[in-house]
């Protein structure tokens, strides 16, 4: 957290663990990366169990020059986070939600509304998307 204090210009952290060492990052982590890495483009975060959507909502709250992120595995993550990305990251290129279990396609929904240059959106085994964000995703991306 140090570095990252006096690294405003950081454009890529990754803070990905593994599956038995998953439990070291939190959104404490995800709010100082926020406010302190105003150039962010880029934020790997994979296997972080305690991260919530309180920490997403951070994020998406100061990362407008978000271009692409990877949230694998994150199995507290919601569409509350995902939408709010959305929203107000509407530059991502680039989004893996695999394996965040409980998202669902009111946030897929809206990020091929507002997400308007996506080229890669990553779903896998995300349980609960349906048909729905298919065609929602068929619809925005011609």
């Amino acid at each position: 957290m140090f570095i990252i204090s006096y690294s405003p210009c950081l454009q890529s952290i990754d803070i990905s663990h593994d599956h038995y060492n998953s439990y070291q990052f939190t959104d404490d982590t995800l709010q100082s990366i926020a406010e302190h890495c105003t150039g962010l483009q880029s934020l790997p975060i994979s296997c972080c169990r305690l991260i919530t959507d309180t920490g997403m909502i951070t994020i998406s709250e100061h990362g407008s020059n978000l271009l692409s992120l990877r949230v694998y595995n994150c199995e507290l993550i919601t569409d509350a986070s995902i939408i709010s990305l959305s929203t107000q990251c509407t530059g991502l290129q680039s989004l893996d939600l695999c394996f965040c279990v409980q998202i669902t396609d009111g946030c897929i929904i809206a990020i091929s509304t507002h997400c308007t240059g996506l080229h890669s959106l990553d779903l896998e085994d995300c349980e609960h998307i349906t048909d729905t964000s298919i065609i929602s995703i068929s619809t925005h991306y011609t």
